[in-house]
């Protein structure tokens, strides 16, 4: 096959089209302005209950008793809490949480029942006290 044999290859004409591009723009825009519109209407951090909140406070105590520094483990419980009376007292492994259930909610104060299990032991399900201070669900003894 010689240089001559080759069949040079047309480019002068382009018939690929822009608007399949536009298309995808005008649709990733039209996503983008829904999410904003909905975050406006009902903005995600007003649609979590107390009753969500108390989870995460029973949750973070929890995690922060397992693994976290003493100002985390602080920050989890009510001021005046003693450890004499802590929900988890005399358990000295790691807690794995199993769930919040039954939250009940009068005021700045809540009970929760919480099933736990403590590292090599069986499943247990205590009554727990959490209170609100400066808008925070603490666990409190």
């Amino acid at each position: 096959m010689s240089d001559s044999d080759v069949t040079p290859i047309d480019n002068s004409h382009d018939d690929r089209s822009i608007w399949p591009f536009l298309a995808a723009a005008a649709v990733i825009v039209v996503i983008v302005l829904g999410v904003v519109l909905a975050e406006l209407i009902s903005p995600a951090a007003e649609n979590i209950t107390d009753a969500d909140r108390v989870r995460t406070a029973v949750t973070n105590f929890v995690g922060f008793r397992n693994a976290g520094t003493d100002q985390q483990k602080r920050s989890a419980v009510c001021s005046g809490f003693d450890t004499a009376r802590s929900p988890l007292k005399g358990i000295d492994t790691k807690v794995d949480l199993g769930a919040v259930e039954n939250i009940k909610i009068t005021g700045d104060r809540a009970k929760a029942d919480v099933v736990f299990t403590p590292e090599g032991k069986k499943e247990q399900r205590a009554n727990w006290s959490l209170v609100r201070q400066n808008g925070k669900w603490l666990v409190c003894d």
